[in-house]
């Protein structure tokens, strides 16, 4: 009795250990998984992971335009991006006594391009009875008395005293001296004037706006930045450069999809599928017999990334993983067109298979058409970003 409670204590504790090592060994994969993606996805390599981001309601412009622009389960992309832009920020308001003030420091001008950029104000609806039908609004820069910098309008137009949204003013040159000047962010004023340009009275303001710029309100007011990635002198963007191999090899590590024994065998099995057709469907049979399946032909597989097993979900808004899918299989003699090939490939398998070169060898399956996905999530500021990526899922294989 005491050996049997001694062999299940025995048991016991070796289930716990190796049950340990697993979850050890998962967790070491998923942190190499991170790094890679991390120089992916072009995130800041010193983001901290244990950080608690996304403090603030991310703001609905950001959602909407995330949810109009994708398959938001996916992150895949499915509308054109407005102004053709890579890269969406937008920035919370500082605002004090009807000043505005934005911190552009994150717009790295060695990666990223302003194309654009608006600001957003939200007009509450108004019960109060008003003689005047629209209100001019000036967005105005203050200057610098002790700099003897003069005060100057940055955008101005007339929007109407009855109704409730958001006004939006475009900015992008003003945003891009900011950028290129950060002395001249000052921020800027809003004035309200008639239409003729007189400024009015408090009491004769019919429009409210909400200035709030508390980052848990959904109304805040926010500049919202449309950018390009510049490209580098290879022609790479930045934030697709990699100075290593990227997920593959880690993620086939973590659920191989086959044995490297049978793949050899079937290997040896496909260079003697030369001479004939009957050849080959012999030596179909031969592996059938054998208990090993066919070799199987160029296709797509499913490759699923996941954000929040990687650590991921606290900074990662939408979506909380895609599914890359990956090409594999094989590109038999003759090619048909269930395989996609293209004409070289097509060439290429017959030299192969009349063995005229030994050293050519049979196309691959990779890839034929690819789709970007988009990913909206905070920056190490709380800011949100909408940023789109080329090329990251595959949606057809073929022969090539």
């Amino acid at each position: 009795m005491i050996l049997k409670l001694e062999y299940v204590y025995f048991f016991f504790i070796s289930s716990l250990l190796t049950a340990s090592q697993e979850t050890k060994k998962k967790s070491n994969q998923n942190e190499e998984l991170s790094r890679k993606l991390i120089k992916v996805f072009g995130f800041d390599e010193t983001k901290s992971f244990y950080k608690k981001y996304g403090n603030t309601i991310a703001p609905p412009y950001m959602l909407d335009l995330y949810n109009s622009l994708t398959y938001p389960a996916t992150g895949v992309t499915r509308s054109k991006i407005p102004y053709q832009a890579k890269v969406i920020r937008c920035f919370n308001a500082k605002h004090k006594r009807n000043h505005f003030q934005f911190h552009l420091d994150k717009i790295d001008k060695e990666k990223e391009s302003v194309i654009e950029a608006e600001f957003h104000i939200f007009k509450k609806e108004n019960s109060k009875k008003c003689s005047l039908h629209f209100h001019k609004i000036e967005l105005v820069d203050e200057g610098d008395v002790k700099k003897n910098i003069s005060k100057r309008t940055l955008v101005s137009r007339s929007i109407s005293t009855k109704g409730a949204g958001f006004e939006i003013f475009t900015l992008g040159s003003t945003v891009k001296d900011w950028i290129n000047n950060p002395r001249n962010n000052r921020g800027l004023r809003i004035i309200f004037t008639d239409l003729s340009g007189t400024p009015l009275r408090q009491d004769q303001i019919c429009v409210k706006l909400i200035r709030d710029s508390s980052r848990r309100h959904k109304h805040s007011p926010i500049l919202v930045v449309f950018n390009s990635e510049v490209k580098s002198r290879t022609g790479e963007e930045n934030s697709q450069k990699s100075d290593g191999p990227l997920i593959w090899d880690v993620a086939m590590d973590k659920n191989p999809n086959y044995v490297s024994t049978i793949q050899n065998q079937t290997d040896e099995g496909l260079s003697e599928m030369k001479s004939s057709n009957s050849v080959r469907r012999s030596r179909r049979a031969t592996l059938l017999q054998r208990g090993l399946k066919a070799p199987k032909k160029c296709s797509r597989s499913n490759l699923y990334v996941d954000f929040v097993e990687i650590g991921w979900s606290s900074w990662i808004i939408s979506p909380k993983g895609y599914n890359a899918f990956h090409c594999s299989g094989t590109c038999p003699f003759p090619l048909t067109q269930e395989l996609r090939p293209t004409n070289h490939a097509t060439v290429q398998s017959i030299v192969n298979a009349m063995n005229i070169k030994s050293q050519i060898g049979r196309p691959c399956c990779v890839p034929d058409k690819l789709h970007s996905i988009s990913l909206l999530y905070y920056d190490d500021n709380d800011s949100v970003v909408l940023k789109t990526y080329d090329d990251m899922v595959a949606m057809n294989c073929g022969c090539h």
